[in-house]
């Protein structure tokens, strides 16, 4: 019984200390985001964002959350490629770039979403590369296709040797 009591006041803290990190965060961040917003369109673009690493302010709330103001740009081209991709304008709006800041603290933990959102990053990186190569016309480039992408199988990492007792010495023959 204690020991439920204890997961859940640790739950309890993890969540307030969530809920203040986004209060603080948002406090701060709107205001120089409304700034980097040159044109006022409510949108972020590429350029826009590098300026942040100019705002002292910008640069003190991102680091009290564990975030490089560099990193911060610099994982946020994903973002800006895809609407490109898309067809779209290469803009985020402030809140879509609130909400990249939150997934990018440094003392979040891991969780498995993170890993598919990484492996789908990853697959549609090497999809465009692949995409390029056989455009190029280089050699071997007609070989390459999505499927020779390799899926993520984290089972066959986790695989544990079975013990042998002949091998470890514990059985004699």
């Amino acid at each position: 019984l204690i020991g439920v009591l204890c997961e859940v006041v640790s739950a309890v803290k993890r969540r307030d200390e969530e809920k203040i990190a986004v209060d603080f965060m948002k406090q701060h961040l709107r205001g120089v985001l409304q700034e980097l917003d040159q044109n006022g369109n409510g949108l972020i673009s590429k350029v826009e964002l590098t300026g942040i690493c100019a705002e002292p302010l910008a640069v003190q709330v991102l680091e009290e959350l564990d975030i490089a103001p560099q990193d911060l740009v610099d994982l946020t081209d994903c973002e800006y490629e895809k609407k490109a991709a898309a067809g779209e304008v290469p803009e985020i709006t402030r809140e879509e770039l609130l909400e990249k800041i939150l997934f990018l603290r440094g003392h979040r933990e891991i969780t498995m979403q993170d890993i598919v959102h990484l492996h789908a990053d990853m697959r549609r990186v090497m999809m465009s590369v692949g995409a390029q190569s056989m455009a190029s016309g280089a050699p071997g480039a007609g070989k390459w296709r999505p499927s020779a992408v390799p899926q993520l199988d984290l089972r066959a990492e986790w695989k544990v040797p079975e013990p042998n007792p002949i091998a470890d010495g514990r059985v004699r023959l």
